[in-house]
């Protein structure tokens, strides 16, 4: 029995769960700290900007984001954490962005997981 669970810790260490979360710059367990002067992307639509956001962040729906980009994102070296409802609309984000030469970009995944490893309340305007 103890060969087995070995071997089952040795695999979930070496396989990683399809639910787990992004690995950010600075992730401390079980909170996120994000390095100084890092800008947080929302990009999801207006309405789901209204239901709640992390302070702080800044609304560039991904519909947006190539017609916005360059004005609302000027520093292709600054750190960036973008995030959605779920992680799929920020992962195409981080991808556009790298595709820019963004170099400092990562996918924060859903804005409710995300607030809550940040330790931070989703605010309404």
């Amino acid at each position: 029995m103890r060969k087995i669970m070995g071997l089952m810790s040795l695999l979930a260490a070496l396989l990683p769960a399809a639910s787990t979360p992004p690995v950010l710059a600075g992730e401390v367990t079980p909170s996120l700290v994000l390095p100084a002067g890092t800008r947080l992307v929302d990009v999801r639509t207006p309405a789901e900007w209204a239901d709640g956001h992390l302070p702080g962040a800044t609304l560039l729906p991904l519909d947006q984001l190539a017609a916005r980009v360059a004005s609302v994102l000027p520093d292709r070296n600054a750190p960036i954490v973008v995030y959605c409802r779920s992680g799929n609309r920020s992962g195409q984000a981080q991808r556009f962005l790298r595709s820019l030469g963004y170099t400092n970009v990562e996918n924060g995944g859903g804005a409710t997981s995300l607030a809550a490893r940040l330790g931070k309340p989703l605010v309404r305007d």
